[in-house]
């Protein structure tokens, strides 16, 4: 199960954009929003790659399949802020994800 993981991760890691794809522009847009020029885009969207790729990992399939959800209906946000000096830092769920109870 590991080596179709690591692949479906692999697979993740490695798409590319290419000059004319119809979502290259706005993409870039939107991350110039958040002060992250062209000359660091390669970075950044490996970075959301990686995000993404992490629904690849053995600890997210053996959660999944303990909930009896398929990968497929797993879909992933990332949030792309700046980072600031902080003194605490936490996670909010709206919802608890492990028993859906608010």
């Amino acid at each position: 199960m590991n080596r179709i993981l690591n692949q479906c991760k692999e697979l993740v890691l490695g798409l590319p954009f290419k000059e004319g794809d119809k979502h290259l522009s706005f993409i870039k847009q939107q991350l110039a929003k958040f002060g992250i020029p062209d000359s660091q885009f390669d970075q950044a969207w490996y970075s959301v790659k990686r995000v993404w790729a992490s629904k690849f990992n053995e600890r997210a399939f053996l959660a999944v399949k303990k909930l009896g959800v398929n990968l497929h209906q797993i879909f992933m946000a990332v949030l792309v802020q700046k980072i600031v000096p902080a003194e605490y830092a936490y996670v909010i769920h709206t919802t608890n994800p492990t028993n859906s109870n608010d």
